[in-house]
């Protein structure tokens, strides 16, 4: 019922926002907003879409000045129903009718890798957070000039995962990890940057597996990596099964140490067997709700007040498009044009958008479109739990 009452908050406060405004159309920016709000990835999506409404509000109190001219955004949502083919429609939709200027969205890799071909061919920015923006912008950057991955880095070596075994790896004493990822396709092209982050911290990567989705006995998988006597098992995107792969993982005593890339299970993992799993860093993709500094404090309370709900940690994926927004915005002034995207791109990449009194103080954009905002290193073996690192 109190899911039920939320979702219809958003509805509302959805429908108000995506109203066209009483403004004449060149005083206009199109906003295209493409989240998960139904379906399995809802839990995630809903955040992302309301940290796009509660920016989009917030800018439009006054407008913001390009040139001499004053705009407004005008946002335009879709639902993708965390569904690949509804994703393509829906984004075919914002970009060939609705002439958007932008879109944000979405936060699953399976419907965000169909809409990256259609805003790069349309030559529409697009802020994207999951970890197939993220390989797209590292690997075939030539491909995706319009694309922004509007997420920490995880692999690489400018990565997350980088900071996190360069400040873990020496004080636990991991030298050897050996790495499991669901199998799909998007696991397949951001793993090698994981084993990119782990050589550059310092560690040797000993073996990659990659398990279907559907997998429920690890036996198999688990003896042969136990044989490998591993220092560390890090698990990357895995939610369907996370869970009981390190319940079983745990019982078979296959590592003593445990890395989680983020991810709804991450958290759950931690609390498997008959104890917590004590030996166990993670890294949080975002500043939570729960940070003390005034920013977030402040950007809490709004929130809520506006979604009408009390917030949870899943609210902090509101971080993954909201600071974006004003990003945007700020890449338009920057540019002196809201219509030539080349130029809006070009005042994106290379960049970084300084927010001193926002939920997140900067954020860095790499010249090839990988941006960067704060996280944290969290830990069940240290005090504090996590350990904020800005950009």
């Amino acid at each position: 019922m109190v899911h039920r009452r939320r979702y219809l908050a958003t509805l509302v406060a959805a429908s108000c926002l995506a109203a066209p405004l009483a403004l004449h159309a060149q005083d206009v920016v199109k906003v295209g907003s493409i989240w998960s709000i139904s379906g399995a990835a809802s839990s995630l999506g809903l955040a992302a879409a309301q940290g796009t409404r509660l920016a989009v509000a917030e800018i439009n109190k006054e407008g913001f000045k390009v040139g001499d001219k004053t705009y407004k955004l005008q946002l335009i949502e879709v639902d993708t129903k965390s569904d690949p083919s509804a994703a393509l429609s829906g984004i075919s939709k914002l970009v060939e009718r609705d002439r958007v200027s932008v879109v944000f969205g979405d936060i699953a890799g399976t419907t965000t890798k169909p809409m990256i071909d259609v805003t790069q061919r349309a030559k529409v920015p697009h802020f994207a957070p999951p970890l197939v923006a993220q390989a797209a912008v590292n690997e075939t950057t030539e491909k995706v000039p319009f694309l922004i991955n509007s997420n920490n880095p995880y692999g690489g070596e400018n990565g997350v995962l980088t900071t996190l075994g360069t400040q873990t790896f020496a004080k636990l004493g991991i030298k050897t990890v050996v790495m499991v990822n669901q199998d799909e396709a998007s696991s397949r092209i951001i793993s090698p940057l994981f084993r990119q982050s782990f050589e550059k911290a310092g560690g040797k990567v000993l073996a990659d597996e990659f398990l279907p989705s559907s997998t429920t006995d690890f036996s198999a998988v688990i003896s042969r990596l136990k044989a490998l006597k591993p220092d560390a098992l890090f698990l990357g995107y895995s939610d369907s099964w996370m869970v009981p792969f390190v319940t079983q993982a745990r019982q078979a005593d296959l590592a003593k140490w445990y890395i989680g890339a983020p991810g709804a299970s991450t958290v759950p993992a931690t609390k498997t067997g008959k104890e917590p799993l004590s030996t166990y860093v993670w890294v949080a993709p975002v500043v939570g709700l729960s940070d003390t500094g005034a920013g977030m404090v402040d950007y809490v309370k709004r929130y809520e007040a506006f979604t009408g709900t009390q917030s949870s940690s899943q609210d902090a994926l509101s971080m993954l498009s909201y600071p974006w927004v004003y990003a945007y915005v700020e890449a338009l002034k920057r540019a002196g044009t809201v219509t030539d995207s080349a130029k809006v791109m070009a005042s994106l990449r290379g960049q970084r958008f300084e927010f001193p009194n926002g939920p997140v103080p900067a954020i860095r954009i790499l010249p090839n479109g990988q941006g960067a905002t704060s996280f944290q290193v969290c830990s069940l073996t240290v005090t504090p739990n996590c350990k904020r690192v800005d950009q």
